[in-house]
């Protein structure tokens, strides 16, 4: 390829980068998936358009600073995955070495928790160092994080192929039972270390997990964004209502403190919305699912999930679900043995398989009547969820739309005090062209984690945990 002269973007985002691209890299883009391209490139090798007629446009008409650019002399930034109101995930090839990485670009100006950059900066400090400390290869590990302007860092993290579960979910729909544990027992295995060195997730959800396809055809998962994790050791990094309603546990929606056992709420949930399709409430308004969360019971999985479910898998997720945290599962490693148990079983279950008759009685969710607390204290603009004051006209109909971001999480690392505030964020994250989300859907060879899985047990410590067996 011939050299070309430098381009420089018009974009000042994150306060003065340095926007030139460097000659001899490519200097255009494809418009559907945000890739880099070279001008002579027939088509492009991420989404395979055909080059337009007009040509590739050119890097300083794709309004992102970053597209293209080289950053700390070794990341070159090749594709942007996903963009939200304070964070963008890019793709990046080091010119280093033969790897492929992603980067989180965060704009700490962009907080819209009114949280100084100073604040937000230590609270993504700590995060990092929390996600330092685990190993598990279920677990997406940070590698460095990377000073670019005075308000912009980024973070260099593993780069996983493979479709977020809710993309799977949408694609083949609610899971045969045994595929379901399967993927549950290994999503568990990743969060347990979690739990064990004093991180709670708080934000479990389809987008947050990461489905890779081995070459030997088995599916391995990856735990994605641990962005707005509280540690239990130390400074609580999070303060009011956070995470996805959706998959939020009863002391969430109250804005209580959260521990393990809210995270095991958040798998209930998901291995609800694995055999079934759908999460265990659902409504176009926030705060009826928030108030479903903490009055009403599911409807069982047996009823609802469209193959044959066992009732040992039912009674599981009923207790993984229920609105008390001491009802729940103490420990992931409960679970984990519960599910190892129940495939252990799996002969005598499938043999034992019958289809149920339908019932003629439609199902009525039983109602939990919670304690009657003093909301407001503990989760300000939650009062009127749960049966205090009546929403204003306008609150309600910005409560209207749903909080699940396709993105993963980029933006859920925010902090509101006030849920409606998270509405606003979250309308405002853009979902690109990318089929796959973040990551790009494509078998590869897989020997290592594939062979190092964890196997937990009670009575193991942090430390304990390097210990990996085949």
């Amino acid at each position: 390829m011939t050299s070309a002269e430098p381009i420089v973007l018009e974009s000042q985002a994150c306060g003065g980068v340095d926007s030139t691209v460097p000659p001899g890299l490519p200097q255009h883009y494809c418009g559907r998936c945000m890739s880099v391209v070279y001008a002579a490139d027939p088509r492009c090798v991420e989404c395979r358009r055909n080059q337009p007629r007009e040509g590739w446009p050119r890097l300083c008409d794709s309004g992102d600073p970053w597209l293209g650019q080289v950053m700390a002399d070794r990341y070159l930034i090749t594709r942007r995955l996903g963009k939200g109101a304070t964070a963008t995930v890019y793709e990046a090839e080091s010119l280093n070495i033969s790897r492929r990485f992603a980067v989180k670009v965060v704009d700490l100006r962009a907080c819209k928790s009114g949280k100084d950059p100073q604040l937000v900066r230590a609270r993504l400090d700590r995060e990092v160092e929390a996600i330092s400390r685990l190993g598990n290869p279920h677990t997406v590990p940070f590698y460095e994080v990377l000073e670019l302007t005075e308000s912009c860092v980024g973070v260099v993290m593993k780069y996983v192929q493979g479709l977020t579960l809710d993309k799977l979910l949408a694609r083949d729909g609610g899971l045969d039972w045994r595929r379901a544990c399967r993927l549950l027992r290994q999503i568990a295995n990743g969060v347990y270390e979690a739990h064990e060195v004093g991180l709670i997730h708080r934000d479990l959800k389809p987008a947050n997990i990461m489905v890779e396809q081995l070459s030997s055809g088995d599916e391995f998962i990856h735990v994605l964004d641990f962005g707005i994790v509280w540690m239990d050791d130390g400074l609580e990094v999070t303060q009011g209502f956070v995470g996805t309603p959706l998959y939020a546990s009863p002391e969430q929606a109250l804005g209580e403190p959260v521990d393990r056992r809210s995270d095991i709420y958040a798998l209930g949930a998901l291995f609800f919305q694995m055999l079934t399709g759908r999460p265990p409430f659902e409504s176009n308004n926030v705060i009826e699912v928030l108030r479903m969360h903490v009055r009403q019971e599911p409807p069982p999985v047996r009823r609802v999930a469209p193959g044959h479910v066992p009732l040992a898998v039912q009674n599981l997720i009923s207790r993984m679900l229920a609105k008390s945290r001491e009802a729940r599962p103490g420990h992931l490693s409960e679970i984990i043995d519960e599910l190892d148990a129940i495939l252990r079983q799996e002969p005598q279950l499938a043999d034992a398989e019958q289809t149920a008759e339908p019932s003629s009685t439609p199902y009525q969710p039983a109602v939990h009547q919670p304690e009657v607390r003093e909301v407001e204290q503990t989760a300000p603009g939650l009062g009127f969820a749960l049966g205090g004051a009546t929403p204003s006209p306008d609150r309600a109909a910005r409560a209207s739309a749903l909080t699940h971001s396709p993105l993963g999480g980029l933006d859920s690392e925010e902090v509101f005090d006030d849920p409606f505030a998270a509405l606003d964020s979250q309308n405002e994250v853009e979902s690109l062209g990318n089929p796959d989300s973040f990551f790009e859907s494509e078998e590869r060879d897989h020997t290592g984690p594939k062979a190092a899985i964890f196997i937990p047990r009670p009575n193991l410590s942090a430390q304990g945990l390097s210990r990996r067996v085949r």
